[in-house]
């Protein structure tokens, strides 16, 4: 044998398993923050086109 229990590879699962919807989650926070950077920049630009803001 080499010293390893069932239940843990079950925990180790369940731990990639949270980690990996871990990872979606900031990956769409990240997303989320870089398109409202964006419509931020162009809503910023269209105002500065119109000399409302410099």
């Amino acid at each position: 044998m080499d010293g390893t229990h069932p239940g843990d590879f079950d925990q180790l699962r369940a731990y990639s398993r949270e980690q990996a919807v871990w990872a979606v989650r900031a990956a769409g926070v990240v997303q989320r923050n870089a398109i409202q950077r964006d419509t931020t920049a162009t809503c910023l630009d269209a105002y500065r086109a119109r000399g409302i803001i410099r």
